[in-house]
């Protein structure tokens, strides 16, 4: 107000900012199942303009300014730089927070959320003080969402840009579902979805989010923490329900199968949004039956399945796509490690590990395989970060159960880029140091400081193979061996590999198997489902409609729910096929539910489920969530974006359509806190 009143008594031109409305600003995320990758996001930066948000409360802290984009709103004293790439991650995660709480908030075209950063302590505490007028006692690392104020606020917490991502895309999906109008509901619902799905993996270089990932290395790990503590000290799914316990195994298990997952929306929606928070457990047996008859079944068999791939021991890592970026300051032993609990002597098991996107081995580093007579693991190791310092590489024969402090495994590293190390103390070798050839040395540091490491298990030796690619496309490669007794190669075989560094933040992608399944393709559109299935929209209609109906749903209804489900973890070909059988059928499965005789508003229910997808399989399922539309694969790997003054004209090129919770809690707030 002052700014415009000074405007119109000044002389001289004076520019006051504007805030664009949020069509201004457009963000354009390519979603593929539980992955978004940008193609461009609009920033808008405008300064003490506060924008229409979602909070009633929400205003100006002395030495913050306000940042835009489609979504959100965010208040910061960071600069432009990093203000825009929170706001990057927030809209990566927006569509696919969308599908997981099966609605947008209403108003989007208006309204933003509104989310807060700050560089220290102190300043949050301000900014907490000047939005809802109180103050906490005191604050640690971590976020916190205010109920009524209808804000996040992400505290500065450690070094990890993994966890300061976490952080944000846990706060930001408990702060869209006060925006959605939720109500309070179980802590396991509550914070089960957002510790889940903001266990992510981020691909800097193609600006790609994956959300909801079970097996990955960064050490903020509640999936398998948890999975850990129910091997060790069992417990029934019921006793997990009634306790509100091991949240992130309990929502992994129900969004892990077609069928639970329906169940589970139907749980959200009554839980959120239907009224019925009260009645967590009377729900939960209505939509799943007896809580330890089938369901326990499912569970049980489920967790002696789960993978369990990475055990982190020292730090400490950052983790970018597959890759793992050293801190170098190992706090217990000689190194900063990571066990990978896979064994090279072993024959994979076929299971899905390393849910995430992932790459190809690279055709320069050469085959990798396990379970064969001579097995082969190898690694990418990058120097770039601080050419010419730390050392990297893989350790064998680990023995996990020794404490950390020991050298309990047999490394091979490169150091500084120009060294080969095998110490082989704990297996009775001799530790060795091999200056590597100056032509590999300078290939690799022409292709971006990077080096091979390939590690064969031959009949009576460990065969070290270093490899650097030459501009021409050559590989160049230096060899040394180690001869083994039977006692040491047994070991090397049977026991996992870690990933080991120190010093100079090197990196480390690892790669133990070639894999034994083809992974979808990133950048092809396709609905934010686990099994990116484009009729799973129209299969939870046919699902709520036939619950809904109960013994009056009309056979052609059950047999088309029967069907889509079948089809949602098949092959892509067996999926469309089935989305399109679905299709044909809907006009008569309309009709035969019409005509059901039944007056009691249980058709009318079904009716408005079935139509909210629509006759022609629009894409548009009961929440609102539609399917991103299919476009030419893009060739780049790098979305685009801006950060504009608010006096800036728009960008006309892009009119398209766990964090770990902070443990010391702010102790009062005007109502609940999530």
């Amino acid at each position: 107000m002052l700014a415009t009143l000074l405007a119109l008594l000044s002389p001289f031109p004076v520019d006051v900012p504007q805030v664009p409305p949020p069509a201004a600003t457009p963000a354009r995320v390519l979603v593929s199942g539980r992955s978004a990758t940008l193609e461009h996001v609009e920033v808008v930066a405008v300064g003490r303009q506060v924008p229409a948000t979602y909070s009633p409360t929400v205003g100006n802290t002395d030495g913050m300014s306000w940042f835009v984009s489609q979504h959100y709103a965010l208040k910061t004293d960071h600069d432009e730089a990093t203000a825009r790439r929170y706001l990057t991650y927030a809209e990566l995660a927006w569509p696919l927070h969308r599908a997981i709480l099966g609605r947008s908030p209403p108003g989007d075209d208006r309204l933003r959320m509104p989310f807060v950063m700050g560089t220290t302590n102190q300043r949050m505490l301000d900014a907490i003080e000047s939005d809802g007028n109180f103050r906490p006692e005191s604050i640690g690392g971590g976020g916190i969402t205010y109920w009524r104020l209808n804000t996040a606020y992400n505290y500065p917490s450690g070094s990890l840009q993994y966890h300061q991502r976490d952080l944000v895309l846990h706060e930001n999906l408990h702060l869209m579902m006060m925006c959605c109008g939720a109500a309070y509901p179980p802590h396991r619902l509550l914070e089960g979805i957002t510790h889940t799905s903001s266990n992510h993996v981020y691909e800097e270089d193609r600006q790609r989010l994956t959300l909801s990932v079970f097996d990955k290395a960064t050490v903020n790990m509640p999936t398998t923490a948890e999975l850990r503590a129910l091997r060790a000290a069992p417990r029934t799914f019921r006793e997990v329900s009634e306790a509100n316990s091991h949240i992130c195994v309990f929502t992994s298990f129900l969004w892990d199968d077609p069928a639970r997952l329906l169940g589970w929306r139907e749980w959200r929606d009554a839980m959120l949004f239907g009224g019925r928070a009260a009645e967590d457990l009377q729900v939960m047996g209505e939509v799943f039956g007896p809580l330890d008859g089938a369901i326990e079944r499912q569970w049980q068999a489920w967790l002696a399945t789960r993978p369990d791939t990475f055990h982190y021991r020292d730090w400490g890592w950052e983790q970018d796509g597959e890759t793992l970026v050293a801190y170098g300051w190992p706090q217990q032993g000689p190194y900063s490690r990571t066990d990978i609990l896979l064994a090279p002597g072993a024959v994979p098991d076929g299971r899905p590990r390393l849910d995430f996107p992932r790459r190809p081995v690279p055709t320069w580093l050469g085959r990798v395989e396990r379970g064969t007579a001579e097995p082969v693991v190898a690694a990418v190791l990058d120097f770039a970060r601080n050419p010419g310092r730390g050392e990297v590489g893989l350790g064998l024969g680990v023995q996990t159960a020794r404490p950390t402090a020991e050298l309990a495994y047999l490394p091979v590293l490169l150091r500084a880029g120009r060294w080969l190390l095998v110490r082989g103390a704990d297996l009775g070798l001799p530790d060795q140091e091999i200056e590597l050839p100056k032509g590999l040395c300078d290939a690799a540091a022409a292709d971006g400081h990077r080096f091979g490491l390939r590690l064969r298990l031959a009949a009576h030796r460990l065969e070290i193979a270093v490899r650097a690619r030459a501009a021409q496309g050559f590989v160049i490669e230096h060899r040394h061996a180690v001869a083994l007794d039977p006692a040491q190669r047994a070991r090397l075989l049977d026991c996992p590999v870690a990933v080991l560094a120190r010093d100079g933040r090197p990196a480390i992608t690892p790669y133990l198997e070639a894999g034994q399944r083809v992974d979808p393709d990133p950048f092809e559109p396709a609905p934010a489902n686990r099994w990116r299935f484009a009729g799973f929209e129209r299969l939870e209609a046919l699902y709520r409609a036939r619950r809904l109906l109960g013994a009056a749903a009309p056979d052609s209804l059950r047999a088309a729910e029967a069907d889509l489900l079948a089809a949602v973890d098949a092959a892509p070909a067996e999926q469309a096929a089935a989305v399109r059988r679905a299709e044909r059928r809907y006009l008569s499965i309309l009709l035969d539910v019409a005509r059901i005789p039944v007056d009691d508003g249980r058709v009318a229910a079904a009716l408005d489920c079935l139509l909210l997808v629509g006759v022609s399989g629009d894409g548009r399922g009961p929440g609102g969530v539609r399917g991103p539309r299919r476009r030419r694969r893009r060739r780049s790997g790098h979305g685009r974006g801006s950060v504009r003054r608010a006096s800036q004209r728009p960008n006309r090129a892009v009119p398209r359509d766990r964090r770990p919770r902070r443990r010391g809690r702010s102790r009062r707030g005007p109502g609940r806190r999530w």
